[in-house]
């Protein structure tokens, strides 16, 4: 069931108890993040320590931040199924 969470002027845009867990995501169009960019994240994560968190930006390349993953947007939305826990749709025949 997704939701928004905020914390003084912290907010998270979605969170999500999928099959594998809690999960917090943050989605920015910009091809480069800062670091305040992950300021809710870390919030959400310390307030829920089993969560996970997840940034999705328009640049090409992956990094880890302890309990964060910031993820290229496109990478971020093709595996999206499998990280919340479900299984991927069927691809419709043409």
């Amino acid at each position: 069931m997704p939701f928004l969470w905020q914390k003084g002027q912290q907010d998270c845009q979605n969170s999500e108890h999928g099959g594998h867990g809690l999960h917090a995501f943050e989605v920015k169009r910009s091809s480069v993040f800062r670091e305040s960019d992950l300021d809710g994240l870390r919030l959400f994560c310390a307030d829920y320590l089993s969560a996970d968190g997840h940034l999705f930006y328009g640049g090409n390349k992956r990094y880890r931040f302890d309990a964060i993953d910031v993820v290229p947007i496109g990478e971020g939305l093709s595996t999206l199924c499998e990280v919340l826990g479900g299984k991927r749709p069927a691809r419709r025949k043409r």
